[in-house]
């Protein structure tokens, strides 16, 4: 009973909320980009800003795969990439 007992309060301190921003995520970067520039961005500005800052196009699709794989980014309505659930304004 005890184990039990241990075993579902670990798993609630386990528990992320659908709002909280991952820790040491490979997409960290692109994520930010996003939340500086209102959470939606064309592919192309994504890029765009990458490059600015040193960034190649393969990190720009490890990331944003990366970002897609984890429920971080999706396509909006008007073909844009937004991110989503991450950080309060995301």
């Amino acid at each position: 009973m005890k184990h039990v007992a241990f075993t579902i309060a670990a798993a609630s301190l386990l528990a992320v909320p659908a709002s909280a921003q991952p820790k040491n995520h490979i997409g960290e970067m692109l994520a930010s980009i996003f939340m500086a520039n209102g959470c939606v961005l064309s592919e192309q500005k994504a890029v765009a800003e990458m490059k600015k800052r040193g960034f190649g196009i393969s990190d720009f699709q490890a990331q944003l795969l990366a970002l897609h794989r984890g429920g971080y980014v999706k396509k909006n309505e008007n073909g844009a990439l937004q991110l989503i659930k991450w950080g309060q304004n995301c």
